[in-house]
């Protein structure tokens, strides 16, 4: 005789179903848990990032990396992620850039950040306690050169703050979304005390080299040297056909020694470069620039004690290639003071010391 299966359930089967029930109960459970804590519970074992020059902190997830370069510093879940600093590669999932001492203002910057975006949202709110910033969510438009492809979606957050710009960044690559992470490291960023704040004794301890023939001063520190062979020399005519006019090399070092082609320099060299430009009292930043053939990636407004000048970082592609520099402009008249330091990567050290010293320029 045979039996009817029909509205019958196996045993097994009501288990398999019961099994499946609870481990979504508890799996629901366990998110609503994770979401419902706070979020300094949720990252309470991160690591962070101190940034002494700027004056801010970050936390981070344990298994994430940082690449920490002049320009910027990034955040991946993956080392491979993470482009050089010495390369031109497109930026990390999330990073953080911050110009000192911008000229145009903070208003200029979300224009040109919202003008990099489609379909974006704005919205308003605070970073780092009660900084009021602006956080624009949309899709990259296509660029020239590093930056994210067409259609990635970007999260940008833009805040001012002592008259230096702070702006973070999210990118979502791979299709891999970390936006949630995003928002906790923004969550964790705080200012603390800057480098400028903490070390304003030991800078008024630092010696100053005052220059009469180019009328300037300027501060190293106590345990540098200066290198003035021709830091009073006039101007002379060099370059390909002499088309540059060009005087007062002055050079700043850890090391008292002058190093060259024939004597290499050693590893732990920390230097600062100056040479001054006789130009047309006329002739602006651009126009120079573009005449001497300096790459414009990496710019910046900036102001050092009171005259308006400009940074550029850029990789070198010829020989050596991949190394980092950094190039000051100051215009004072007719002369261009441009200083420079460089490195594979730059350390921050010379980084550190490097931006103090070009800040204490004070033009006679």
């Amino acid at each position: 005789m045979k039996t009817s299966q029909k509205g019958f359930i196996s045993p097994l089967l009501l288990a398999l179903i019961a099994v499946l029930l609870i481990g979504g109960g508890v799996y629901a459970y366990v998110q609503n848990k994770q979401a419902s804590q706070p979020v300094a519970a949720q990252t309470s074992d991160w690591k962070t990032y101190t940034n002494s020059q700027y004056g801010f902190e970050v936390k981070y997830p344990l298994n994430w990396f940082l690449i920490d370069c002049v320009s910027y510093v990034g955040f991946s879940y993956s080392q491979s992620k993470l482009p050089l600093c010495s390369t031109n590669q497109s930026p990390p999932h999330i990073n953080i850039t911050v110009t000192e001492g911008s000229t145009p203002g903070i208003e200029k910057y979300i224009e040109d950040a919202q003008n990099s975006l489609v379909d974006y949202s704005k919205t308003e709110m605070k970073v780092g306690g009660n900084v009021s910033a602006t956080k624009l969510s949309g899709l990259a438009k296509a660029v020239d050169g590093p930056g994210p492809t067409a259609g990635t979606q970007v999260v940008k957050v833009l805040f001012s703050r002592s008259n230096t710009i702070y702006q973070v960044y999210y990118y979502m690559l791979d299709n891999k979304d970390y936006s949630q992470v995003f928002d906790q490291m923004l969550s964790t960023f705080k200012f603390t005390a800057s480098t400028a704040q903490t070390s304003n004794s030991q800078i008024a301890n630092w010696k100053v080299y005052s220059n009469t023939r180019y009328s300037y001063t300027i501060k190293y520190p106590s345990n540098w040297y200066v290198h003035t062979t021709n830091s009073e020399k006039d101007f002379t005519q060099r370059g390909l056909g002499g088309s540059d006019v060009i005087g007062g090399d002055t050079s700043f070092s850890n090391y008292q020694e002058e190093f060259s082609y024939d004597n290499p320099a050693p590893s732990d060299l920390l230097s600062v470069n100056l040479m001054i430009y006789k130009i047309e009292s006329n002739i602006n930043y651009d126009q120079f620039i573009s005449s001497k053939g300096f790459h414009d990636d990496g710019m910046e407004n900036i102001s050092i004690n009171g005259i308006s000048a400009l940074r550029l970082t850029g990789v070198t592609t010829d020989h050596p290639v991949g190394v980092t520099v950094v190039n000051t402009f100051i215009k004072v008249g007719n002369k261009m003071f441009l200083f420079n330091y460089s490195g594979s990567p730059i350390s921050q050290q010379l980084k550190d010391n490097a931006d103090e010293i070009i800040n204490s320029f004070v033009a006679k």
